[in-house]
């Protein structure tokens, strides 16, 4: 096999907002809500922060298939010995081959802001990476009006790529966390495996066609997304009369890791500028 490395607390409602006393009806207490779960804090006398720190760990998910998936090359008629894909014993596989990356909340680290206790399965964020779930993946090279066409796509001068997983191991750079893709390739008479970085092809020239489709996002490293602010983390400030929920949105835009023989990272919030309302 290949490895190409080019590699919630209280706050005032909007201004202008008159309502009788709700004292009595209103006793819901400030929460704040990060990716798909809540936590609840006490109240709060101060303004929010503009800038929110929490420590977070990162959760791999080892991609093992439930059947024995094969990728194989066709050349000139000549077909070369299948290979089986996501062996426990190449290079892709030690590290660990992912079908997803979780984050997991551990705690706040921004000051003065009361702690409170951490859900059961406090998930902030999931990164999907696409995986081979059915095969075989057959790549047929064949010449064309003397051209040669690599079968699929079928289409001169275009490069295949199909997806294989994520790329994780303890003690890589937070920016090597992305989506790993292969072409099958040749050595004497074995298929093998010519695996890239999805990162490596955002400088190259070549013309490219992604055999399995891809989300926007999953082109992009875990860096890359949490810089784009894909984690939101909501801070609820409770519910009016009218039944509307004022809260405050952060988003991600900065992670960092102090060990990288470690899985705890620190991710960073902005607050945007206007506070959500809504049923």
């Amino acid at each position: 096999m290949n490895f190409k490395r080019p590699l919630t607390t209280s706050r005032p409602l909007p201004q202008g907002y008159f309502a009788t006393s709700t004292e009595d009806v209103n006793t819901d207490k400030a929460y704040f809500k990060i990716g798909s779960k809540i936590r609840v804090t006490e109240q709060i006398d101060q303004d929010l922060p503009k800038r929110l720190k929490v420590q977070a760990r990162l959760v791999p998910l080892i991609y093992s298939p439930e059947q024995i998936l094969t990728a194989s090359l066709t050349s000139q008629h000549q077909h070369w010995h299948p290979y089986r894909l996501y062996q426990k014993d190449r290079l892709m596989e030690r590290y660990s081959c992912l079908s997803a990356l979780e984050i997991h909340l551990e705690r706040l680290l921004t000051p003065n802001i009361p702690e409170a206790p951490l859900e059961i399965f406090p998930q902030v964020y999931r990164k999907e990476f696409s995986v081979q779930t059915t095969g075989p993946c057959t790549l047929i090279h064949e010449v064309r009006e003397g051209k040669p066409v690599m079968v699929p796509p079928g289409i001169p001068g275009k490069q295949p790529l199909w997806s294989y997983g994520g790329y994780y191991q303890l003690g890589c750079n937070l920016h090597e966390i992305e989506q790993i893709l292969f072409t099958p390739s040749r050595e004497q008479d074995k298929t093998i495996l010519q695996l890239s970085r999805i990162s490596s092809w955002h400088t190259k020239n070549h013309e490219i066609v992604f055999i399995d489709p891809l989300e926007d996002k999953q082109k992009l490293t875990l860096v890359g997304e949490i810089e784009k602010g894909h984690i939101s983390f909501h801070w609820f400030q409770g519910v009016d009369e009218q039944g509307e929920v004022h809260q405050t949105c952060y988003r991600s835009f900065a992670i960092h890791q102090q060990d990288r023989l470690s899985e705890v990272v620190e991710i960073e919030f902005q607050k945007e500028e206007t506070t959500c309302v809504g049923k």
